[in-house]
This record gives structure tokens, sequence and C-alpha cells, in this order.
């Protein structure tokens, strides 16, 4: 808000908790509640809509919108040792994903 001038209007922000599901619906169709924040795919279809700004979106503060993935110590491990596959896995698809995403970017 602050980069978009509207610094002032912080105080008058209240949380609405709202399950990714409705979301959309939510603020789509309540036109009392005049600020929505959400992500991916939801606010493609926000977005879409007549009378919608985009304020702010993550691109305009690289690298500060950080995604982790959290598992329990129990599940890693596990005596099968699944629980370590399970991590060498996930770390796997992570840094092939990224790759991926590098190359397009490029």
């Amino acid at each position: 808000m602050a980069m978009n001038g509207l610094e002032s209007q912080i105080k008058r922000v209240k949380y609405v908790n709202t399950s990714d599901s409705d979301i959309a619906a939510a603020f789509l169709t309540d036109t009392s509640k005049p600020v929505v924040v959400t992500w991916k795919p939801m606010v493609s279809q926000i977005a879409k809509a007549k009378d919608v700004k985009v304020v702010f979106n993550s691109s305009q503060i690289p690298g500060e919108i950080l995604d982790l993935l959290v598992t329990r110590t129990d599940i890693l491990n596990r005596q099968d040792g699944s629980g370590q596959k399970f991590a060498k896995a996930i770390a796997g698809a992570w840094y092939e994903t990224m790759s991926q995403m590098t190359v397009r970017e490029r």
C-alpha cells in the first residue's frame, strides 16, 4: 500500500480469514469489501472482473516472496527410510523446477 501512495489507509485494513476456495467469490460478490489480498490462481479470476484494479503484485519486490515446504521430523525419520526418500524427491523436484524457470526467464 505504501508503494502505491496508500500508506495513510493501512490502519483501516481489517483482516477477514477466508478459505482459498471462497476468496474470489467472496470478494466479487460482496461490494462492502473494497480490497482483497490473494495469490494465484484466484488473483487471475479476480483481475478479470470489471472495475478491479491490481494495486500490487509480488513481481514488484523480486526475491521477497519465498516458497517453502515444511514436514514433521518424524516423517523424515521413518525407520523404513521412506522419509529420506521423500525429502530427496522433493528437493530434486524443487531444483528441477527452478532450473526450468531459469531457462524460461532468459
